[in-house]
């Protein structure tokens, strides 16, 4: 008997949800001698020593297992694979992987996860998930791999009891799964380490901008006085002429238009330019007498 991939994990183009395969097929196929690491011909480890897979699953019952039946192991090995590859890599938070379904339940529920690791039989009362994948779940709530569960509940109709609305929020543990070792634990350790990194710079952008929110003026924007108008290039008729060229008076020469008749900026504005105007014509009527 050899280990069966879920469909939906064989899909996964993840680099972490790829390494898990060859890691659950190691598992499966060494779990007679699960207590000794599994190493390559250059004595690279592929596979550490694994007494948490063979831990019971229920309580009471803490001494390892030297022997676990192959149907057990399969249905274990698909819930750990399908539930890291529905996983958030940013928070480790198990999510729905479909986004139609994700609008009413971002999280999925035991029997979601049993229909992604296609452990759920046909005509199978799809109102409560299976034992075994039940017991799977327990699995990996002892060894630590699931570290946080919170259900949603809600109170039954008739006050007997509660009742699950959705599915639960779970997040799992990046150091345990880094106790599986080889390539798989190395790719978890530096996504760990890079979303480390990516917080770190978050936490740093948003700490810069708050001081320099702070060092602002707390002047309001609204009734804040207009910024001074720019000042000319030069003083007297050469710069005036510079922004006559331009099309545009002289910033001053408009604002004291304004003080001399009371009018606002576009009336100065034509006042310069006719001032502008007959200056010049009146330069050019008495070129000839000054020549």
């Amino acid at each position: 008997m050899s280990y069966r991939v879920p469909a939906f994990v064989a899909r996964h183009r993840h680099a972490i949800v790829k390494a898990s395969t060859p890691l659950a097929q190691m598992i499966f196929n060494d779990r007679f001698n699960l207590r000794t690491a599994r190493r390559d011909q250059h004595g690279a480890i592929l596979r550490d020593a694994l007494d948490l897979v063979l831990k019971r699953w229920y309580d009471g019952a803490d001494a390892p297992l030297d022997y676990r039946r192959a149907d057990h192991l399969q249905v274990m090995l698909s819930v750990w694979q399908t539930i890291i590859a529905c996983v958030d890599y940013r928070t480790w938070e198990i999510r729905e992987p479909d986004h139609q379904r994700a609008k009413r339940s971002p999280h999925p529920s035991q029997l979601r996860i049993a229909e992604l690791a296609g452990l759920l039989p046909p005509g199978y009362d799809r109102t409560d998930p299976p034992d075994r994948v039940e017991r799977a779940f327990m699995w990996l709530r002892r060894i630590g791999v699931i570290s946080f569960t919170k259900q949603h509940r809600e109170p039954k109709p008739d006050g007997s009891g509660w009742q699950s609305t959705g599915g639960a929020l779970r997040r799992l543990k990046v150091k345990v799964l880094c106790f599986f070792g080889g390539e798989f634990a190395a790719l978890v350790m530096g996504q760990d380490k890079a979303n480390k990194k990516h917080a770190a710079q978050r936490q740093q952008r948003e700490a810069e901008f708050r001081s320099a929110v702070e060092s602002m003026d707390d002047t309001p924007l609204i009734g804040r006085p207009s910024p001074p108008l720019p000042a000319p290039e030069g003083e007297g008729e050469a710069s005036a002429q510079r922004y006559f060229s331009r099309g545009q008076p002289p910033p001053d020469l408009v604002e004291e238009i304004m003080r001399e008749q009371g009018c606002d900026w576009p009336e100065a504005v034509a006042e310069a330019r006719r001032r502008d105007r007959e200056r010049r014509e009146g330069v050019t009527e008495l070129r000839p007498d000054s020549s």
